[in-house]
């Protein structure tokens, strides 16, 4: 029943996170008006505003103009449905359901917003932090330096609260300071910004939920995605230089021609492809949430 349940809702938040997906970027309200159909304008009913359901029994089309609606609306209602189910069965009925739901709900129109417009709105950042900021009153913040510090006094219920408050604090500043530092070193290196400064907002936000080294584990996880998803690109780029220098006429050495094929093919890659980092940040801290803190004892294990 609890995994029922925390779909339905996952469903219903979905459904919303649709609207403020859209609308943000065209600064149109995400209240008003209410939902309709982008082609003839027509309000939706309630009916056909049923999320997943409506969609499958109208085959992905408006009642009144037959209009095509975007697959996207369903997959996003989808995922955070089953993010909701993957947290219930994480947590179960907990406080700690409640603080990982919210930040999936800020994580996934983040992760849509960067992919559509290269940007992460502060209306949602700044927010975000905020929550984080107080629960972190009610539910502490896993491993961070001030708890360790602390010792046995971090489990004090006079004393858990305000340490767990400033392992927040210091996970959202320690983080996005971090992150800031690695843009600054990549500007000096290639002139160029490598990132943006919603990217720190971004961090710092997940550092008040997750806490430095979980935030930390985000970006790492989220840099490997990046790089794993482009070395497929990287692949098809090279076979087509390849081929194309095997229909060149022009006589090049055999060292220019592998330099055209690995570092032109990579370049051309990295011109041509670039997975915005926000979106790359939501998918590893939601990894975090739900995987964070094995793949940490994992790792310290091995060492």
């Amino acid at each position: 029943m609890l995994i029922l349940n925390a779909f339905l809702f996952g469903l219903v938040f979905g459904s919303f996170l649709n609207v403020v997906i859209y609308r943000w970027p065209r600064q149109e309200s995400i209240v008003r008006p209410r939902s309709h159909c982008l082609a003839c304008g027509r309000q939706i009913a309630w009916y056909d505003n049923i999320p997943l359901l409506s969609y499958i029994l109208l085959r992905g089309h408006c009642r009144h103009c037959g209009a095509r609606i975007s697959p996207r609306y369903f997959a996003i209602e989808l995922l955070t449905g089953v993010a909701f189910v993957l947290l219930a069965s994480e947590f179960g009925p907990t406080a700690y359901f409640a603080k990982y739901a919210i930040f999936v709900s800020l994580a996934i129109p983040l992760a849509f917003i960067d992919l559509d417009v290269r940007l992460l709105p502060n209306a949602i950042t700044f927010p975000g932090m905020a929550v984080g900021l107080l629960f972190s009153l009610v539910v502490p913040v896993p491993g961070g330096p001030a708890q360790w510090l602390a010792g046995p006094a971090a489990l004090d219920p006079g004393y858990w609260r305000l340490l767990s408050l400033a392992d927040s604090a210091f996970g959202a500043l320690a983080a996005a300071l971090g992150l800031w530092a690695v843009g600054l070193l990549y500007f000096a290196a290639r002139h160029r910004m490598g990132m943006g400064l919603g990217d720190v907002k971004m961090i710092a936000m997940v550092g008040t939920f997750l806490g430095f080294w979980l935030a930390v584990l985000t970006v790492l996880v989220a840099s490997v995605m990046g790089t794993v998803i482009s070395l497929p690109l990287w692949a098809f780029f090279m076979m087509r230089r390849i081929r194309n220098e095997g229909r060149s006429r022009r006589r090049r050495t055999r060292r220019q021609r592998l330099k055209r094929i690995l570092l032109g093919s990579f370049h051309y890659t990295m011109q041509v492809y670039r997975l915005p980092f926000g979106t790359a940040l939501a998918l590893a801290a939601v990894i975090s949430v739900l995987w964070g803190q094995e793949m940490v004892r994992w790792y310290l294990s091995v060492l």
